[in-house]
């Protein structure tokens, strides 16, 4: 119980914060745990028992958030999904293209931070929705933006655009992901950057390459 001498209301919000914090805590183990697993073996190798031994944590806290292994995967696609959407909206609060650079990179540092769940849930065994809820995340972006340039009542041809301009950025990033050795974070930075650069800007050129730090 927490002690506390503010009001029943201010009371009541640090106790659910806690309480969320310690969820999220759970489940990041959990998640852990399965992308550890997930890298050493198939699908139908893993169970929850495994998944509970390598997070140090009960069947019961396992079960209690999640129905099945499925479940735990959906989870961590969904918090993957939403990020994103939310970089989006943020993406589009500081300004494209102007600074498309700094999208890129954000971008770019996002899914190399999360490499093995990013690569996971990119294979169909694990995922067949993953890609897709990416390119309509992707699509939905670039059509909000180039929007005015639009004639609204043809959304379903620009998604085939949109869709091909995310299946291109999807399939760069994870053959980069697959072999980081091959070319530099900056590298890759810099082709996302070429590639953006060539296919979405209408009426406005973008900015040289800066210098991007290593």
């Amino acid at each position: 119980m927490i002690n506390c001498t503010k009001t029943v209301q201010e009371c009541e919000e640090m106790k659910s914060t806690k309480e969320y914090r310690c969820v999220r805590k759970t489940k990041k183990a959990f998640e852990m745990s399965f992308v550890s697993l997930a890298k050493e073996m198939p699908l139908n190798k893993i169970s929850v028992k495994q998944i509970c031994e390598r997070a140090e944590m009960s069947r019961n806290a396992f079960y209690f958030h999640y129905n099945d292994i499925n479940a735990l995967i959906n989870d961590i696609e969904d918090g993957m999904v939403n990020d994103i959407i939310s970089m989006f909206d943020h993406i589009r609060d500081v300004g494209f293209p102007d600074n498309v650079l700094t999208n890129i990179q954000d971008l770019t540092e996002y899914f190399y931070d999360r490499r093995d769940t990013t690569l996971i849930l990119m294979d169909s065994s694990y995922s067949n929705t993953f890609k897709n809820r990416m390119n309509t995340a992707f699509s939905d972006f670039f059509f909000q933006y180039f929007k005015k340039y639009h004639n609204t009542e043809f959304r379903d041809s620009y998604d085939f655009f949109y869709g091909f301009l995310s299946n291109g950025y999807c399939g760069m990033l994870e053959q980069w992901l697959k072999n980081p050795g091959k070319i530099t974070k900056r590298h890759f930075i810099r082709l996302t950057y070429t590639f953006v650069s060539r296919l979405l800007v209408v009426d406005k050129e973008l900015p040289a390459l800066p210098k991007i730090e290593e």
